[in-house]
């Protein structure tokens, strides 16, 4: 029933008690004054069950909103954090890749820098001086005695070089690799500390969030209470 033809309604059934009152009927005027409270309380159920409704709406539509926010929220920030992690892989994979080629360079250049056979000692030069003067002299079993000298020398050197020059190589083979390996923990120590910052700064947004959704949720409670505050005094009125 709408409420303009509920008060028509109820102002006839009022009429109708007074003149039951007036002529002494009472009986009568209570069975209208009971239907009159009937009426009443039908339309009190209601609309109170219409703003039970509307307020139950209003709830899951505050939920709906706020679940929708934060999933898009979640999703969000799971493609930055994604996005952040394959830039840090590529970033690390581009510098191990660097270091492959620096190391194949340095190794190279210390090929070519670094001779295969050592610098003839003094004593070498003089035995193989003395050599040429035997030869000269044509004293071969001399110049032979030498010749053995020389060549287990030079054997010795050779050897003693090869040692050197190994060493040379993966000394500075191992400065580059100290190097690298504190180059390498540096941009992973900046990259998690962005990816620190990154989980920090989400942290605190959805504190934000979710202290948002606790105020929406606190104002709704609020404006319903005083919604039905409303509706209770209205009903007075009505009934009174």
């Amino acid at each position: 029933m709408e409420k303009e033809d509920l008060q028509n309604s109820i102002e006839v059934l009022q009429e109708q008690c007074r003149a039951f009152e007036r002529e002494g009927k009472f009986k009568k005027a209570q069975m209208i004054k009971n239907q009159i409270e009937e009426e009443l309380l039908r339309e009190e159920a209601k609309i109170y069950d219409e703003i039970q409704g509307k307020q139950e709406n209003e709830r899951i539509e505050l939920e709906d909103s706020h679940l929708l926010e934060y999933q898009e929220f979640i999703s969000n920030w799971d493609k930055r954090l994604n996005s952040h992690k394959k830039d840090s892989d590529q970033q690390i994979f581009l510098m191990i890749e660097k270091h492959k080629r620096e190391k194949i360079q340095l190794l190279e250049k210390l090929e070519k820098q670094i001779s295969l056979t050592p610098k003839p000692s003094a004593e070498l030069l003089n035995m193989l001086k003395i050599q040429e003067g035997l030869i000269k002299i044509q004293d071969y079993g001399e110049a032979h005695k030498v010749q053995q000298r020389v060549n287990l020398l030079t054997k010795g050197e050779n050897h003693d070089w090869d040692k050197e020059r190994k060493r040379k190589i993966m000394q500075q083979e191992a400065h580059l690799d100290k190097r690298q390996e504190i180059e390498l923990n540096a941009l992973r120590k900046r990259l998690n500390t962005i990816e620190d910052e990154m989980k920090t700064m989400r942290i605190a947004e959805l504190e934000s969030l979710l202290q948002k959704y606790q105020n929406a949720k606190k104002e709704l409670q609020n404006y319903q209470i005083q919604e039905l505050n409303k509706f209770s005094s209205q009903r007075s009125v009505m009934l009174s």
